[in-house]
């Protein structure tokens, strides 16, 4: 896989699908990721449902324009996915191909378009987690050694009643930094590099809750991690930002409301 990954959605008109994937897609990736669409007979104009659909939710794909599938455009692409046209796609080794089972939109009612735009948005979310290629990181106050395993079973930072199923880290020094800062303890704040040794899934608590789309990248694994390295360079709160989150996490912990998704 290139150093930035990239993706090319295929439906048969370019017109709904994978306009909405790829919409998606660029909404929640930013830039860290490449995102192409095409479609095997690609229709005049995009589907004004899907348009509408889209816009509910505030991603704007009104200015784009169905075009033609070409050789180049799978060739130029890590990830190929399709909706219902793969035989239209020619076949590289190396790619890594993918075909999503969803209704096709065109004809239908906005009701009708609702809930395929909302598994179009369910799987895209799971591709961007899959896509990050990292460097990671996990904060912590323990002093760990290059090579160690992190796993789960540690008590939350923010019910320390509940034992977690998985460990946590992020793609982002400043938010395993901030992690490592709240993290119980007298000892000093550090940051590691960290590799996962198994399959990892967007943080619930955070892009359910807070952030959807996990612009944040916080990951978790119910798999170990490895520590790769003790990383030094993170940016650290001032002393004010960090009583500003130690005020928030009393009052998260003293609101009995506040579910830790486990």
């Amino acid at each position: 896989m290139t150093s930035m990954p990239s993706v090319l959605f295929v439906c048969v008109h370019n017109a709904g699908r994978s306009q909405m994937a790829a919409g998606f897609l660029r909404h929640f990736a930013g830039d860290r990721i490449e995102v192409r669409s095409a479609g095997s007979i690609p229709a005049e104009q995009i589907n004004p449902v899907a348009i509408a659909a889209m816009a509910e939710l505030g991603i704007d794909i009104a200015g784009e324009q169905p075009k033609i599938l070409t050789t180049e455009a799978v060739q130029a692409s890590d990830v190929v996915i399709t909706m219902g046209c793969g035989d239209a796609c020619p076949f590289y080794p190396g790619k890594r191909y993918e075909d999503w089972a969803l209704d096709d939109p065109a004809g239908q009612g906005i009701d009708a378009v609702r809930p395929i735009r909302d598994d179009v948005r369910a799987r895209v979310l799971q591709l961007v987690s899959e896509l990050d290629q990292g460097p990671f990181f996990h904060g912590t106050k323990a002093d760990l050694q290059d090579g160690e395993l992190l796993t789960a079973g540690f008590h939350s930072n923010y019910r320390p009643e509940i034992v977690m199923n998985h460990v946590y880290f992020t793609a982002l020094t400043s938010g395993a930094g901030l992690a490592a800062e709240l993290a119980p303890g007298d000892a000093a704040p550090r940051v590691y590099r960290v590799e996962p040794t198994g399959a990892f899934e967007n943080d619930p608590n955070v892009t359910d809750k807070k952030f959807p789309g996990n612009p944040t990248r916080s990951y978790r694994s119910a798999s170990p991690l490895r520590v790769i390295a003790e990383v030094t360079d993170w940016p650290r709160l001032t002393p004010e930002a960090l009583q500003g989150w130690q005020d928030r996490l009393a009052e998260l912990r003293a609101d009995e409301r506040g579910e830790i998704i486990n």
